[in-house]
């Protein structure tokens, strides 16, 4: 009986010394990040604002991007921008949209505050994308 107490103590506690899905999704955003510095005392991570990242989502950016790309490559002949029609079944969350601040001295020893967003998504795979206020900016002055 001493020894069934603490297997079951360990058996309830074990899953709360788990990383949770948001917890390693920022631990591959900053390992992520991390790799681009040639030094990695270099970058300090900041903070993490994330939200639920549905297919609507990702079906509205395809297609700002694809208005942006089309853009850079014949700026005379821009389509419009057509978001796709919001669906019930497009709510579904496919991921994580996680934004990360951090620091960097580059070497030089001057501190550098920039950001990077990346979506993680639930099978562990990630991409890094172009922040949304900067698709909206780019967006607005072309007009659309």
């Amino acid at each position: 009986m001493k020894a069934f107490v603490p297997t079951l103590l360990l058996l309830f506690c074990l899953p709360a010394c788990q990383q949770t899905a948001e917890e390693q999704a920022q631990a591959q955003v900053k390992e992520a990040v991390r790799t681009h510095f040639t030094h990695s005392e270099d970058y300090q991570p900041g903070e993490f604002r994330s939200r639920p990242y549905t297919r609507y989502d990702s079906l509205a950016y395809q297609a700002r991007m694809a208005v942006l790309n089309a853009a850079a490559l014949a700026p005379d002949t821009v389509p419009p921008l057509a978001l796709p029609p919001r669906r019930a079944a497009d709510t579904v969350r496919i991921g994580t949209l996680l934004a990360h601040t951090y620091d960097t001295s580059g070497g030089h020893g001057i501190v550098r505050h920039d950001s990077a967003t990346y979506v993680v998504y639930r099978s562990g795979t990630m991409h890094e994308v172009v922040p949304e206020g900067l698709v909206r900016a780019r967006l607005r002055k072309l007009g659309r």
